[in-house]
C-alpha cells in the first residue's frame, strides 16, 4: 500500500532530520542545546492546545486548527535556527543530509499524487 511506503520514507527523513541535529551539537552545543529547549516549550504549548480537541467544553474545530497552525509555524523557527547551526559547523555535510531530505520529499509527493489520481 502507498502510505506504507509513505511512512517508511517519514522514517528516513526523521533520522535525516535527527542527523542534521546531531551535527548542529557536534559544533554548537550549547546553543543547540538552548534552541531545543525553545522547540521543546513550542511542542508543549502545542499538546496543550491538542488536549482541547478531547474537551466537552471547547472552542470550534476551525479555531483550534487555526491556533494550531499559527502555533506550528512559530515553532518552525527554532528549526531553521538548528538547521543554521549544523550549515555553520559543516556545510559539506548539512549539504548531503540536506539532498537527502529533499529526495524524501520528492518520493513522498510522488506516491501521494499516485493515491489522490486514484481516489
Amino acid at each position: 500500500m502507498s502510505y506504507d511506503k509513505i511512512e517508511k520514507i517519514r522514517l528516513k527523513n526523521n533520522k535525516n532530520t535527527l542527523n542534521i541535529l546531531k551535527l548542529a551539537f557536534k559544533f554548537y552545543p550549547g546553543e543547540s542545546a538552548k534552541i531545543m529547549v525553545e522547540i521543546n516549550e513550542g511542542d508543549a504549548k502545542i499538546s496543550k492546545l491538542l488536549k482541547e480537541f478531547e474537551s466537552e467544553s471547547r472552542r470550534e474545530d476551525e479555531l483550534i486548527l487555526k491556533e494550531l497552525e499559527h502555533l506550528r509555524a512559530q515553532n518552525n523557527y527554532p528549526w531553521m535556527k538548528l538547521y543554521r547551526l549544523a550549515h555553520q559547523g559543516s556545510a559539506e555535510e548539512y549539504s548531503k543530509l540536506e539532498k537527502a531530505s529533499k529526495e524524501y520529499t520528492n518520493e513522498i509527493a510522488e506516491i501521494e499524487e499516485k493515491i489522490w489520481k486514484l481516489s
